[in-house]
């Protein structure tokens, strides 16, 4: 009898616990909410929003950043995080979504809530400003809008704390766990591999012409974009493409955003598969765990892993033009109809310094985000002022790519990122390309005749993997983590050397 007691009491203890979860979960859940509409809105501003509504807009943003401030810092939330970190019973999922909030929880309770309203504010009339700066190529009228945002950023890490950089701790929030000493190696390491690379490709004899240099209609590349990402298997059912200044991805689960360049920037297709590889990953997670940290990704390095792979490891790649080429001739005969397969392909993989992120090649692309890596440490670590932002820029330029930007627009002005406050985003686009040539290396044993399949036009194939293989995870397991479980080690940029320099010695007919 005494048995029976004590084991009911058990379950009655361990009821209770589990009813605390639930209770917890759905305040998390709520918190999703909030950041949800803050991230709808911030969409709106970027794409259909009057152009005097910012400031309004800005109070707005301000508002509900203070209102999940409060809500995430909360005595209650406290409460909960205390009895479920104690609680052993807890099922992996269930451990992983007290451990994810409980970071984000320890961090948030060290910064004041006057601050975190100040950043949304800042963030949104800077972004508007970084608008107008680029359209009339002034950086004056963004100077102000970056010194304060520098300054907010400065007080968040001093009030979160740090044991070496305040760099580090704004890193932290886009690639969990990782510092300046875990990149430094990385980066140091392949700019060691990538000049000498890219200056081997640069000296060849081998010359290609400029397909893409010409006018290809916005709105036909759009909708060839849109048949090319549904074939990827991105649904419009819970999502959409519209026009911004800079391509993003926003929303996530059944809601999920993405965007193209308005007008210009050439041929741009590569853009829009990158946002839907994007979009993919938000639309891969379970719908059970939505509104969750189930439904989030590893890291942003993880998730640039995701567009960088479509962009660049299918949509350059020859298997996929080998399907698509014929079609794309038909949409722009003019453009493209005197021209081989095989040019097209040299074309869209030409190996050229130039002043456009978004527009650089895969052997380069890495160079642009050095620069403004190494920029963003020397700002934290006051070795230069906001002010000096473009001559530095500048010199940079020179130093790594040769060329010097003619203007801002093209320079220091061509990233939304630090009008945002998004210091320490940068790096993990580099990450991302590392993460994605192990990963698609994992993807193509895997999946049967891979190639094949893609140069009849299949994507889902390779979109089903990455469901399996990474999106449905969302945060249960670290980046390195899962990298181990899908191939069996942690990142290793091997890899990635090993690609570029496999892609490009036939291309150039050099040997790298």
């Amino acid at each position: 009898m005494a048995k029976d007691i004590n084991l009911y009491k058990t379950c009655i203890k361990n009821s209770d616990k589990m009813s605390v979860y639930d209770e917890f979960i759905g305040y998390v859940k709520e918190l999703y909410d909030i950041g949800k509409a803050s991230e709808l809105i911030g969409w709106d501003q970027e794409t259909y929003m009057p152009p005097k509504s910012v400031e309004g807009r800005g109070y707005v943003l301000s508002t509900l950043s203070g209102v999940y401030h409060e809500k995430l810092v909360s005595k209650k939330m406290g409460e909960y995080i205390d009895e479920l970190s104690k609680n052993n019973d807890l099922t992996d999922k269930q451990k992983a979504n007290v451990r994810e909030i409980k970071k984000v929880y320890d961090k948030n309770t060290k910064v004041p809530l006057k601050l975190v309203k100040e950043i949304a504010k800042t963030s949104s009339l800077g972004t508007e400003a970084w608008q107008r700066a680029r359209k009339k190529n002034d950086f004056k009228i963004f100077q102000p809008y970056l010194e304060k945002m520098v300054g907010l950023k400065k007080e968040l890490a001093e009030a979160i704390g740090y044991e070496d950089k305040a760099y580090d701790v704004l890193i932290d929030d886009f690639e969990p766990y990782t510092t300046v000493k875990d990149i430094d190696p990385v980066f140091s390491g392949l700019k060691k591999v990538l000049v000498p690379i890219v200056k081997k490709v640069m000296e060849s004899e081998t010359k290609t012409d400029n397909i893409l240099a010409q006018d290809f209609d916005v709105d036909k590349q759009k909708k060839f974009g849109i048949e090319i990402i549904k074939n990827m298997g991105f649904d419009f059912e819970h999502g959409r493409l519209d026009s911004s200044a800079h391509p993003f991805t926003s929303g996530s689960c059944d809601d999920v955003r993405l965007t193209t360049f308005k007008e210009g920037h050439g041929f741009h297709l590569f853009a829009i598969m990158h946002e839907a590889g994007h979009g993919l990953y938000e639309q891969g997670y379970k719908p059970e765990n939505y509104r969750t940290p189930l439904a989030e990704a590893i890291s942003l390095g993880y998730h640039e892993s995701q567009s960088r792979m479509w962009e660049n490891l299918v949509g350059r790649s020859w298997f996929f033009w080998k399907y698509y080429y014929p079609k794309l001739q038909n949409v722009f005969p003019e453009q493209l109809k005197k021209y081989s397969l095989e040019d097209f392909y040299h074309a869209i993989n030409i190996v050229k310094p130039s002043f456009i992120r978004v527009d650089a090649d895969e052997a380069t692309y890495n160079l642009h985000i050095l620069l403004r890596y190494g920029m963003e440490k020397d700002l934290f670590d006051d070795k230069i002022e906001p002010k000096e932002a473009p001559t530095v820029w500048n010199q940079k330029m020179e130093e790594y790519f040769g060329i010097k930007p003619e203007n801002d627009a093209v320079g220091v002005l061509q990233d939304v990122h630090w009008s945002q406050g998004l210091f320490g985003y940068f790096p993990t686009y580099t990450l991302g390309n590392l993460y994605s040539v192990q990963l698609f290396n994992q993807a193509k044993k895997d999946i049967p005749d891979f190639e094949e399949k893609i140069s009849n036009g299949q994507l889902r194939n390779l979109k089903e993997w990455l469901n399996k293989n990474v999106h449905e995870y969302g945060k249960l397991y670290s980046a390195n983590d899962l990298t181990k479980k899908i191939t069996g080690e942690t990142l290793n940029p091997d890899y990635f050397i090993k690609y570029l320099k496999e892609k490009f010695q036939p291309i150039y007919d050099v040997t790298l």
